[in-house]
């Protein structure tokens, strides 16, 4: 599947804004509209939600159409987006005092919104609820980068962790 930024126009709100697209493998028009992906203010937040997108795409995420049923190939419409749980891995070497770390690690993590598994130097960051996003992941690596009990920092790439998540 192909994705695409659309330049749309929201009526409610009287302004351009930005939304998704995507054209169906074998298929030859951008013509599936996810829902929710439509109302976006700026490129970049379109950028970024198309980035997260294809991201899903390529870990096993699936169309959801109305009624169960396409209209057809090259028809529009609206779909749902069928997405995999999406996390990252991380791994230390401590430099200092691990429990101090720790506590400060967690805190973090559940402030913002993650779930944090594993043990002994090496973590899986999920989320409970919906899916990491490269802005999360980003998040957690910079707010690393100012650690100075942890060295040796290595963040893996968002992956489908559970495809069998809603």
């Amino acid at each position: 599947m192909e994705v695409r930024i659309n330049k749309n126009y929201d009526f409610k709100k009287n302004e351009d804004c930005f939304g998704l697209s995507i054209k169906v493998d074998g298929g030859h028009r951008y013509c599936k509209y996810p829902v929710h992906l439509q109302s976006f203010t700026t490129m970049d937040a379109a950028r970024a939600a198309m980035a997260e997108l294809l991201t899903q795409l390529s870990s096993g995420a699936t169309l959801v159409y109305p009624n169960s049923v396409s209209k057809g190939i090259n028809k529009v419409e609206q779909v749902m987006i069928k997405g995999v749980s999406l996390g990252f891995e991380l791994s230390y070497d401590c430099n200092g005092d691990e429990d101090t770390f720790l506590e400060r690690f967690y805190s973090f993590i559940e402030g913002e919104g993650l779930d944090c598994n594993g043990g002994n130097k090496s973590f899986a960051i999920t989320k409970s609820e919906g899916t990491v996003t490269e802005a999360e992941r980003k998040a957690v690596i910079d707010w690393l980068a100012y650690e100075t009990d942890v060295k040796n920092i290595c963040v893996n790439k968002l992956v489908a962790l559970d495809a069998t998540k809603d």
